[in-house]
């Protein structure tokens, strides 16, 4: 599993960096938080001198924690902004989420463009209507 071995890896890399630390730390998003916690156990338990604090508190406060020396490690998910970006920060792609549109299925419209499903996300499109559907919100 992919996601999982790159995880594995950037944690091993962490701790590998911050080696005279009895806990790692790392925060961030809360989306990716729920696998580095159980890749977190794994690694704990096969490493027993080694223990990993999985905070599960937003990309933004995880990457805030990173540069102020917090936490070693910060989950995102999603990419930097120019602010973010740093000489001290170093941005490590390991996965991306999934994203599904999920929509009732007595609902008629069948089809929607990405062009579309992004206008909707940003209230561009309020109405069914404005893709072929009937006139509701």
């Amino acid at each position: 599993m992919f996601p999982r071995a790159t995880t594995l890896l950037a944690l091993c890399a962490g701790l590998a960096f911050n080696a005279q630390a009895e806990t790692l730390t790392v925060s961030g998003s809360t989306s990716a938080s729920h696998i580095v916690e159980v890749l977190a156990e794994t690694y704990s338990a096969e490493n027993k001198n080694s223990q990993i604090a999985v905070q599960g508190i937003g990309s933004s406060a995880g990457i805030t924690a990173v540069k102020q020396d917090v936490a070693e490690l910060g989950m995102s998910s999603r990419y930097l902004t120019d602010e973010e970006i740093s000489s001290k920060l170093k941005s490590v792609t390991f996965a991306h989420d999934g994203i599904a549109l999920v929509v009732n299925k007595n609902n008629p419209v069948k089809n929607l463009t990405k062009e579309q499903v992004s206008q909707i996300y940003h209230g561009e499109i309020t109405n069914w209507q404005q893709v072929g559907g009937l006139n509701e919100k």
